[in-house]
């Protein structure tokens, strides 16, 4: 019993005096490999996971930037000392941002880390700083009061002015902003911020020119340039539409011939005929009317047409009623008298259309005139202006020569034979005159006359021609031939 007692007793001085002694920590922490990308630009924000363990207690840590061969008044030298409050784990994610005034170049990142009895790991990596590589950025960009068709295209028309607007952002500052609208236009602005809103940026100098034609698509480039070149852009399309072009008035061909200068001359009693014309617009028409009445009077409607129900692009003159393609001379209009005959025009999007104006001047109905130019006998050409004609027993005489008129004939009357002795060889009526003037070789009309074979010397023999119009006395001309 007394022995046991002895051995419990020098057990227990032994424990207590082993206790007193302290143990010293020398093993270091343990810093797992450090990941981080080879490189950066100016203003990014570095990530960098760092995971320190050690045996014991972690005390603190600390990380250093410095640039490879850089000096100690380079703009960027960084380090960061924290403490980790106790603990034989530490993970994290280091966010160290890049400052935008930093030198371009390789850097060094050092990382250290101490535990509770000093003991201390160390390693280390290299990254490069770049310039800037982050474009600028554009935000809630939009197209301002234009609607968009289904292909995404905005409506608009010539001189519309394109309003944007939105926000562009940079890093380290915008230094100019270009709208390029097909190459057509090109407006520019330069600026010194690092943060511009569009709205009223161009204001109105972005416009649609007024050079392009319906249905042409013009692109919309925004091009943002920052401070290190990068580039942003955004595009748009705009697809031109509009009606903003009056109508047109054509008048081809009329009969009678309408001069240069837009006058006519119109015998008394006669019409003016519009043959060939028509009215067209870029989009459609609303309103035709035609007035005809003399000149300086008040104007008289004598056609008017509303498309309003009935939408189209171009009217052709001669498929309207005869009162928008037909203007007869009243009775009482006389010579010397001027009637004014305008075409006016309007499209649904209340373009007027230049209004056509003619000015049809009344001239006097005079007689008709016979012009007998050439007479042949048996082929050998007689001078109709000599004293005297003479043509021989059984030949045969051909004329040659128009009859003109400026309204109409009533008729064409040809006689030939003994003078005092003449007889009708042909009679024209007025309704079978479709032409005029008239040409006397018209297969209706006879130019080839003879003479009898057996007839005295001496005699004579006339040709007689007579043309008559509707109001005046008959014109006639003669010939005399003397039989030799």
């Amino acid at each position: 019993m007394k022995k046991a007692t002895q051995t419990a007793f020098l057990l227990f001085l032994w424990g207590s005096i082993w206790s007193c002694i302290p143990i010293e920590d020398r093993l270091n922490p343990n810093i797992l490999a450090v990941q981080l990308e080879d490189t950066y630009s100016v203003q990014d924000t570095m990530f960098i996971p760092v995971d320190y363990s050690d045996n014991e207690q972690l005390d603190s840590f600390v990380v250093s930037i410095r640039k490879i061969d850089g000096t100690i008044r380079n703009p960027w030298n960084y380090q960061k000392i924290d403490t980790i409050r106790g603990g034989r784990r530490y993970k994290d994610t280091l966010q160290i941002p890049i400052p935008i005034n930093v030198d371009t170049g390789r850097y060094e990142i050092e990382f250290e880390c101490y535990d509770f009895s000093k003991n201390m790991a160390r390693t280390s990596a290299s990254f490069l700083v770049q310039s800037d590589r982050r474009g600028p950025q554009i935000h809630e960009f939009k197209i301002v009061g234009l609607s968009q068709d289904q292909n995404g295209n905005y409506l608009t028309c010539r001189l519309e002015v394109i309003n944007i607007e939105g926000l562009v952002t940079d890093n380290t500052g915008i230094k100019l902003i270009r709208a390029s609208l097909s190459n057509l236009i090109s407006p520019a602005r330069i600026t010194d911020s690092d943060s511009i809103s569009f709205t009223n940026l161009f204001e109105r100098d972005l416009r649609i020119p007024d050079t392009v034609k319906d249905g042409e698509i013009l692109t919309l480039k925004l091009t943002v340039i920052d401070e290190n070149n990068n580039t942003a852009s955004q595009e748009a399309r705009f697809l031109i539409g509009c009606d903003d072009s009056p109508p047109q008035v054509i008048i081809e061909n009329t009969s009678p011939e309408i001069g240069a200068n837009q006058e006519v001359n119109l015998v008394e009693g006669t019409t003016l005929k519009i043959q060939d014309g028509y009215i067209t617009d870029n989009s459609q028409l609303q309103r035709l009317a035609v007035t005809f009445n003399p000149l300086n009077a008040v104007r008289d409607t004598v056609f008017s047409i509303n498309l309003t129900n009935n939408p189209t692009d171009t009217i052709f003159l001669n498929t309207l009623p005869k009162t928008a393609n037909t203007f007869t001379l009243p009775q009482d209009a006389s010579s010397g008298d001027t009637y004014e005959l305008i075409y006016f025009a309007l499209d649904t999007a209340q373009n007027t259309a230049k209004p056509i104006r003619i000015l049809v001047n009344v001239i006097k109905d005079d007689i008709p005139s016979i012009f007998v130019t050439n007479a042949y006998t048996n082929d050998i050409e007689l001078d109709l202006n000599a004293d005297s004609l003479f043509i021989g027993a059984g030949e045969e005489l051909q004329v040659e020569g128009k009859i003109e008129e400026d309204k109409s004939l009533q008729y064409i009357r040809i006689y030939w034979g003994l003078k005092g002795f003449t007889s009708l060889q042909r009679e024209i009526l007025g309704e079978n005159i479709t032409e005029l003037p008239f040409d006397l070789s018209d297969l209706q009309s006879l130019n080839t006359f003879r003479v009898p074979t057996i007839i005295d010397t001496g005699r004579v023999y006339e040709l007689r021609i007579e043309a008559k119009d509707t109001k005046n006395d008959p014109t006639i001309v003669q010939y005399f031939f003397h039989i030799r």
